[in-house]
């Protein structure tokens, strides 16, 4: 039940914080032939990892996937700031 509870709220952030930054980008004249490549050759992959991580989801007790998210989520925001300095 919590992991379901964690995953839709996963996916509704991840919704509208994309939605977001592509109509920013959109506004900001950022999108270019070569964005739209890189955009096509990454959906593809799509169809791989949303069932492998659906998959590792089930697998991993709901605890453990929150920890592993927070990880991720410092890590990310570490190199973040590495890359400001």
């Amino acid at each position: 039940m919590a992991s379901s509870i964690v995953k839709g709220i996963l996916q509704a952030h991840f919704i509208c914080v994309g939605t977001i930054v592509v109509i920013s980008h959109i506004l900001a004249g950022f999108w270019t032939i070569q964005v739209l490549q890189l955009l096509g050759l990454s959906l593809p992959l799509l169809l791989v990892v949303i069932p492998l991580g659906n998959w590792v989801s089930t697998r991993i007790d709901s605890r453990t996937m929150v920890r592993y998210i927070y990880d991720l989520l410092i890590v990310f925001g570490c190199l973040l700031l590495y890359k400001t300095l």
